[in-house]
């Protein structure tokens, strides 16, 4: 009677995992393993429940792996593909051991990353299920992370200046995440974006004193929170914002990997970001527009010079 009792637990257990669990797919895309492709992971952001299953496919020409981890700590032991040959694929299922945010990225090429928030069975964030929902704990993050972000402005000491940039970006990503539990998302863009530039702060500090192998973890981690904003314009069909924030996050995952220096490709620049006569190139080339469609591009001063005789191109 025990054993039926058990075997029929079993069979219902399986029933309801069937009920809540789902099969999603993502692709790695041809050139995925060229930094200068935006498109790595497709989708490269996600939000499951517990118990879905994600499965990765390589559309790509060369090997890539899916590693839990960043490229700035390492892989975190969650899950590995191991080497994926074109054509290949990999399949995981998050459990309730891998609740919150999971990111992951390709060891091979370590600008290939992407994220997965893994919520709970009723889709409620699980990152937010210890957060209370409340208006005066939001109002009350932001002012505290207003007095800390001062508080970095005026002091000279690089160790209070460093923890006084993390501190507020704390307190940002926890009012934005009040204001997402309560709905406000126009508020929580805001603070994620807050907190993004906070990281970016502590990076930025960091690199000036030398300590650059620390400062990825913090541009990686405003990357995160900057990709947070754009999915929160997005909720709210202000695709303008969320494209500035989805460039912004691109351009902190690859300072993470080159440094500040890093510049976003033109397009994405003129797309997103800035007007025409704004876009910025790497050090040593110089702008010019496409004639046949006034596309961006960077060129050395010289090639620039022919494909503008040739009208190829103009300044």
């Amino acid at each position: 009677m025990v054993s039926l009792f058990v075997c029929v637990l079993f069979l219902f257990s399986l029933e309801i995992d069937s009920v809540h669990a789902e099969a999603l797919k993502v692709i790695i895309p041809p050139r995925a393993s060229d930094p200068t492709n935006p498109f790595h992971f497709i989708p490269s952001d996600l939000q499951i429940l517990v118990l879905d299953t994600i499965r990765w496919e390589n559309n790509d020409s060369v090997i890539h792996t899916v590693t839990s981890g960043t490229y700035s700590s390492g892989p975190d032991g969650i899950f590995n593909s191991g080497p994926l040959e074109p054509g290949d694929s990999f399949s995981y299922r998050f459990l309730w051991k891998d609740s919150g945010i999971v990111t992951y990225f390709c060891t091979i090429h370590p600008w290939v990353n992407g994220i997965v928030e893994v919520q709970d069975p009723e889709g409620i964030p699980v990152t937010r299920i210890a957060k209370s929902g409340s208006i005066e704990l939001a109002e009350m993050q932001v002012v505290q992370g207003d007095k800390i972000a001062e508080l970095a402005l005026t002091f000279n000491e690089f160790d209070v200046v460093i923890n006084s940039h993390r501190q507020a970006a704390r307190h940002y990503n926890d009012a934005a995440l009040e204001y997402s539990l309560l709905e406000e998302n126009q508020n929580a863009a805001k603070f994620y974006q807050e907190s993004g530039l906070q990281y970016h702060y502590t990076a930025f500090q960091l690199e000036k004193s030398g300590k650059l192998q620390e400062s990825t973890k913090y541009h990686y981690q405003a990357g995160i929170q900057y990709h947070n904003a754009a999915l929160q314009f997005k909720t709210i069909n202000d695709y303008t914002n969320y494209g500035k924030q989805f460039s912004e996050s691109f351009k902190h995952k690859r300072m993470a990997k080159y440094g500040s220096d890093y510049v976003l490709p033109p397009k994405q620049q003129m797309r997103w970001l800035v007007e025409p006569q704004e876009i910025i190139c790497n050090e040593g080339l110089e702008l010019i527009f496409k004639s046949s469609n006034g596309e961006p591009a960077c060129f050395t001063p010289s090639s620039a010079s022919k494909l503008v005789q040739r009208e190829w191109a103009r300044r």
